[in-house]
Formats: C-alpha cells, sequence, structure tokens
C-alpha cells in the first residue's frame, strides 16, 4: 500500500484534509494533474470558518495582511453582511493561489506526499482497498490505498461508486461540502457521497 489514503486534488480543501490528516498521524498521498499550482485565482478571499480554522492552525501569518470586510456579493449581486445578527466575516483580498501556496507548504511540512503531473484515469475497488490508475509526466502509475477522497468544495463531476455496475457513468452534481474524514472509521469521503468521474 502507498499510503494509507489518496487524496485527489491538491487545491484548498485537498490541501487541509492531507494536513489535517497528518496531524493525526495518517500518511496521505495527493495527486494532482496540474505539474504545478495555478497561478490562476478562482477566488480572492475565504470564509470565516476558514480564518477561524487558519488561526487554530496558526496559520494566518503565512497570508500576510488579511482585509476582513462585512460587504460580499452572490451571483454578482452586492450584499451587507453587516445587517446580518452575530455575522462572521471573511478574509478578502487573498488570492487563491497564496491560499493553495501557504497550505501547500503547510501540509509538506507535516509530511504529506504530494504529487504533481498525476491525472488520475482509474480508480477500483479492491475489496480491502482502492487501486488508482493515474497518466504521470513518466508514464503510467498505479497507487493502493486504504481508501481515497475527491478533495473538491464546489462542483464536481460525479460517478457510481468503486465495485457499483456502472463505474464510468457521469453525473453531474454539487458538492455542498468538502471531503471529510470520519476518525471512527478511518473513511474518507465527500460530505455528500460525491465522486468524481474519471
Amino acid at each position: 500500500m502507498d499510503a494509507p489514503v489518496i487524496i485527489v486534488g491538491a487545491g484548498p480543501a485537498g490541501l487541509v484534509l492531507a494536513a489535517e490528516l497528518r496531524l493525526g498521524g495518517v500518511e496521505v498521498l495527493v495527486l494532482d494533474r496540474l505539474e504545478k499550482p495555478s497561478e490562476e485565482s478562482r477566488s480572492l478571499g475565504f470564509t470565516a470558518r476558514a480564518v477561524e480554522l487558519f488561526d487554530q492552525r496558526g496559520l494566518l501569518p503565512r497570508f500576510g495582511e488579511l482585509g476582513i470586510s462585512a460587504r460580499g456579493h452572490f451571483g454578482g449581486l452586492p450584499l451587507d453582511y453587516s445587517v446580518l445578527l452575530d455575522a462572521h466575516f471573511g478574509a478578502r483580498a487573498v488570492l487563491q493561489a497564496v491560499t493553495e501556496r501557504a497550505l501547500g507548504d503547510w501540509a509538506a511540512e507535516l509530511g504529506a506526499d504530494v504529487r504533481r503531473g498525476w491525472t488520475v484515469v482509474g480508480l477500483h475497488d479492491e475489496g480491502d482497498g482502492v487501486r488508482v490508475e493515474a497518466e504521470t509526466p513518466t508514464g503510467r502509475a498505479r497507487c493502493a490505498a486504504a481508501t481515497w477522497s475527491a478533495a473538491t468544495a464546489g462542483t464536481a463531476s460525479c460517478a457510481a461508486p468503486p465495485g457499483s455496475s456502472s463505474p464510468g457513468r457521469r453525473r453531474p452534481a454539487r458538492c455542498s461540502s468538502p471531503t471529510s474524514a470520519d476518525a471512527r472509521s478511518g473513511r474518507v469521503r465527500s460530505a455528500n457521497g460525491c465522486r468524481p468521474a474519471w
């Protein structure tokens, strides 16, 4: 077995999951199709809950000066959160590239094995674990783990779970929450059961 847990995706959700598992002593392997972190930002900040998590882990200084604001938007429509009782405000003007760099450094310091340029092309249920196949910069590779997680906090293309009768069937779905680990069972999965379609 390459690691007890394989995480597919080295964005913010995957890197936080990897670091948190490492804090719990779990070896993790993170696979990401990009050969290097993207400099393109798909977000410009993070939520109040993320600020709390990063503060609890001592990570806020890695982001530099944070802009906290009661103003935001939804679908381009401006919102003023200060009108809400007990509202929490998130950080603004933090490029996703900066967030990924800070979280990637943290995960690496904790011993997470992040492999870039690995495009997952297959997932196979082996009964007592999973086998993941990937195209890598040096050719096709296989990895084995007890379990796996697709690390996405947004939209994901989902497929039937490993071992089902239609493993490649694509079904678009909204993943409304990031992946999570169940400490009791040691299984890692998306909070709503979403799995990517490879």
